[in-house]
This record gives C-alpha cells, structure tokens and sequence, in this order.
C-alpha cells in the first residue's frame, strides 16, 4: 500500500516539514511525497493523462491532492472543498482513492483549521486502510419539501439517520417585502 501526497507547485522539503508531523504513526511508513507541478495552461484531459502515467509507474491506493484543480480534473467533482478530507474513488481506477486537502501553505495563515482538516484526512485514510472505515464518501440526499408539515417531516428523517446535516433553503420566491 502506498500513500502518496501530490503537491502542486510546492518545494518537496516544505511539504515535508508541515505535513510529516500530522501523519498518523500507523501509516507514516507508506507515505511517499510526489511533485505534481501545474501549470495555468494544464487541461483536465493533460492533468488526467499524467495522473494515469504516475499510477501505472506508482504502486498507490490513496493519493492527497492540495490543488483544486487537479482535484477536479481527477475526480470528476465541480467542486473540491465540499470533499475535504473525503475519500473519493478515481473513476479510472477504483482502487484508487482520491482525497482532497488545503495546501499545507494554508498552515499560516489559518493554523488550527487547515490541521484539522488535513488530520482528518489522514485519520480517514489510516481508518480505510485499517479497515475501520466503510463507506468512502456518504452520497447528497436531496430533499424538496413545499409544506410545512413536509418539511418538519424530512427533517424528522433526516434527523433519525443520525447523519451530518446541511441545509440549504431556496428562498428566490419568497417576499421580503410589504
């Protein structure tokens, strides 16, 4: 098993010395740093094929990714902050799983939270690799409730699920006004 963190654009020694001390004990033996340079002209499709390159040259089964782009481009996601720390099959090759992270630069600037996340991210991937985790990436439940009782409803499901819950309410048509 290998993990690998690709960092985009970042000098190898200082990706090293943010990141090995968040690296759980279990796993920090299967982590290997990679290089994976963009640049603004990279396409998904030249970010995909080299993607392909390094794992048919790479023995790897998680790979941390801190560049939203590359994150994109590999998973197929419009999104990449949604997914922090979130393990994401690579549609190309399921055995691979994709796992998005700030940049380790973000440490300055906002110490505490970008630790969490990527302590998280590493916590999820030993916990998969360990086998204690079973789901890779729970699926978006989309719920349109138009009465009140239809929501409160929902809401009661919802909540009997014992899930993470977010909410976003679509208020275009409501009046604001007199």
């Amino acid at each position: 098993m290998c993990i690998a963190i690709l960092t985009c654009n970042t000098p190898l020694n200082q990706i090293k010395s943010r990141i090995n001390p968040l690296i759980p004990p279990s796993i920090l033996s299967e982590v290997s740093i990679y290089t994976f340079d963009t640049t603004k002209q990279s396409t998904s499709d030249s970010i995909r094929l080299r993607f392909k390159v390094f794992t048919e040259t790479q023995q790897v089964n998680y790979v941390l990714v801190s560049d939203a782009k590359v994150f994109k481009a590999l998973t197929g996601k419009s999104k990449a902050t949604a997914y922090y720390s979130v393990l994401v099959p690579y549609p190309s090759k399921e055995t691979v799983l994709i796992v998005y992270v700030p940049a380790a630069s973000q440490i300055y600037y906002n110490p505490a939270g970008t630790i969490e996340i990527i302590t998280r991210a590493f916590e999820n991937v030993a916990n998969h690799y360990l086998g204690l985790a079973t789901e890779t990436y729970a699926p978006i439940t989309q719920i349109y409730a138009t009465t009140e009782n239809s929501v409160k409803d929902c809401l009661q499901e919802l909540l009997d699920k014992n899930c993470e819950l977010t909410c976003d309410i679509e208020a275009f048509s409501l009046n604001h006004y007199n």
